[in-house]
């Protein structure tokens, strides 16, 4: 939370842009939240009753599945929410440090930390894009190889074996 002395420190835009990247997830989650549910829903029970007009023992197996994937949807939700308070949170960091550096471009110049201040942005956008793609690049913290190549991180099992 924002305390009333830090928001006079921060830029207009700055709080334009926290709001509008705050609110726009909420307004596609109510736009979203019932039409996409109800057309799913029916379209599941119109192919379940052509399943089980075709065959008995196929439906069968069809609803055999169900009980996972009423326990895994949950758990991968849970995962892909938790990521995307952190991604919204490295973003949060991310235009703090640039906005702190555009305002104290005087203080970068003087002192004559620009690649510093550059260096240091470049890797909070690189661990932005690693968290939004996958990716692990070549000079990432996270990665100990060297090489500049760009590389897969871990696999879908082994990530998987990770969450469980």
């Amino acid at each position: 939370m924002v305390s009333p002395v830090d928001i006079s420190q921060i830029v207009a835009d700055e709080i334009i842009q926290m709001i509008n990247s705050e609110v726009e997830p909420l307004g596609g989650f109510f736009g979203e939240a019932f039409s996409p549910p109800l057309f799913q829903g029916s379209y599941l029970l119109v192919i379940f009753g052509f399943i089980l007009s075709e065959s008995l023992v196929l439906a069968g197996a069809a609803v055999m599945f169900y009980p996972l994937q009423f326990y895994l949807i949950p758990k991968l939700q849970r995962k892909v929410n938790l990521l995307s308070k952190q991604r919204v949170r490295l973003v949060r960091s991310l235009s703090e440090r640039i906005g702190e550096t555009v305002s104290g471009v005087q203080e970068v110049h003087a002192h004559n930390t620009a690649r510093f201040e550059l260096a240091e942005d470049s890797r909070r956008l690189g661990e932005s894009f690693r968290r939004a793609t996958g990716f692990n690049c070549g000079n990432s913290s996270s990665n100990s190889s060297t090489t500049r190549s760009i590389t897969r991180g871990r696999s879908f099992p082994t990530q998987l074996a990770a969450f469980w």
